[in-house]
């Protein structure tokens, strides 16, 4: 492929249709870590995959065997400096409300979301084994994204 202007031209307007797209989805936070602060209470951290979080709003952080609590933003953070909102494509950290048995329940993997999703226990997938040429034999990889490989088990 030649890079041209009119090509460089395609690939920003093609990212910016994706990038479009995550803010049209609802709300989607990947929790990849887990603060309990004192005077604070449970912060999550993690990419902000789509959508948008505003401080006040009602969430739900799951799943938790098959179900999701359902809490509220208590404030937010990017980069260390407090936010009113935050949106697709951010790393933010969120406070959320909740009680001290739910505090302990709260895990890395999880997510937070604008309304509660269906969850399940199994699924089937169906995949494509390639063999490439000069490979002895059969080499399988499964590729997984990390929220799935915390969230189940693989058989």
């Amino acid at each position: 492929m030649v890079l041209t202007s009119s090509t460089v031209s395609f690939v920003l307007s093609q990212k910016g249709v994706v990038i479009s797209r995550r803010f049209e989805r609802t709300f989607e936070v990947l929790v990849e870590d887990v603060f309990n602060l004192k005077g604070i209470g449970v912060e999550v951290s993690g990419f902000e995959n789509a959508g948008r979080a505003i401080v006040g709003q009602k969430v739900c952080i799951g799943p938790i065997k098959g179900s999701f609590i359902t809490t509220h933003v208590k404030s937010a953070q990017i980069v260390r400096t407090n936010a009113s909102s935050v949106v697709a494509g951010n790393d933010a950290c969120l406070a959320l409300a909740l009680n001290t048995d739910e505090r302990k329940l709260i895990r890395k993997g999880m997510e937070v979301i604008f309304r509660p999703a269906q969850t399940s226990f199994v699924f089937e997938a169906e995949m494509v084994i390639l063999k490439g040429s000069g490979v002895d034999g059969w080499s399988v990889v499964v590729g997984a994204s990390i929220l799935v490989r915390r969230l189940c088990e693989m058989r």
